[in-house]
């Protein structure tokens, strides 16, 4: 049976995502907390599988308190359920260890989706934020290539992958380099084996990010 913590200080904010739990993790056992010292408590006393988190609480410390909840519990998830701008707040919270980041402004359905992910120890950003992981994955030190960053790759791969780190589709990757679409998607395969990920996302996670 699955213990979730709901770090929400609006009522009605925090009613939602108990009526959303109850929906998503059957026979869940749910407890709420108003502040961040509380939910301290909280994780000290149960073992907390996942943490819904306002980071916009009282006693609230920024991203370091996804450090201080991963110190007691360190195989909990947490999905950060904010208000605040998720292009300036995201990318460092998803560093510090957290899950997820979602916007308090998701549909039903996206919040669902989220929540389901995370549960499934994924990982769960919008595609904003998945771009921005993508745009600042390599955080380069003077004139550093990217190939010492990802040595195994050999000079076409690190193309192809310079190229999805850019947004760019496989299409797009493909007229570029003037090769065959097909080629682009083998190249990526080869990309994520060497790198020992299953996703872009993850090997956005493995490589050094920059954040704001």
């Amino acid at each position: 049976m699955k213990k979730v913590l709901i770090v929400e200080d609006h009522f009605l904010t925090s009613t939602g995502l108990r009526i959303l739990m109850n929906e998503i993790v059957e026979g869940a056992e749910i407890y709420e907390s108003v502040s961040f010292e509380g939910a301290i408590q909280a994780c000290i006393a149960l073992e907390i599988d996942l943490i819904i988190l306002d980071i916009d609480i009282p006693g609230g410390t920024g991203a370091e308190m996804i450090t201080r909840f991963k110190s007691i519990r360190p195989q909990v998830k947490i999905l950060v359920c904010t208000g605040f701008d998720e292009s300036e707040y995201a990318i460092e919270y998803i560093a510090a260890g957290a899950y997820g980041f979602a916007s308090k402004s998701l549909e039903r359905p996206q919040m669902r989706l989220a929540v389901e992910t995370v549960l499934n120890d994924k990982r769960y950003v919008s595609e904003t934020v998945q771009q921005q992981l993508l745009e600042g994955i390599f955080q380069r030190k003077g004139e550093a290539s990217m190939s010492s960053k990802v040595p195994l790759l050999s000079v076409r791969e690190e193309e192809v992958l310079k190229l999805i780190l850019e947004g760019k589709w496989r299409k797009e990757i493909a007229s570029i380099l003037n090769i065959n679409p097909n080629t682009v998607s083998t190249y990526k395969a080869r990309i994520l084996e060497k790198m020992k990920v299953n996703s872009i996302f993850e090997l956005a996670q493995k490589l050094p990010l920059k954040s704001n």
